[in-house]
């Protein structure tokens, strides 16, 4: 049998031994950064933008129009974010992205 030393309480077991599956709670986490009473999305500001790369000739390589991201955000950061979740496989693109149709 194997040894599992848990760093919580710092007590040897025998892993697989019949009497080793008391209930346990698990860890518990407080909110930090919210408070639960609204989304964390609804609490950031959001704009639509524009997203366009372009090569050094001018040329435009990737553009996606209204696409929504936190208003803090740069226009670089912008422009990061889409090109790698609109290049990405459709079904990735629907989860990630948060852009008008």
């Amino acid at each position: 049998m194997a040894t599992v030393k848990p760093a919580l309480h710092g007590k040897s077991v025998e892993a697989g031994t019949p009497g080793n599956t008391g209930t346990q709670s698990g860890l518990i986490f407080d909110r930090f950064f919210t408070d639960g009473k609204i989304s964390p999305f609804d609490a950031v500001e959001w704009e639509k933008r524009t997203a366009l790369i372009g090569n050094e000739k001018g040329t435009t390589i990737f553009r996606q129009n209204d696409v929504e991201v936190p208003k803090n955000w740069s226009q670089t950061a912008t422009n990061i974010v889409a090109s790698n979740i609109f290049t990405a496989s459709p079904v990735v693109r629907s989860v990630k992205a948060r852009c008008a149709n």
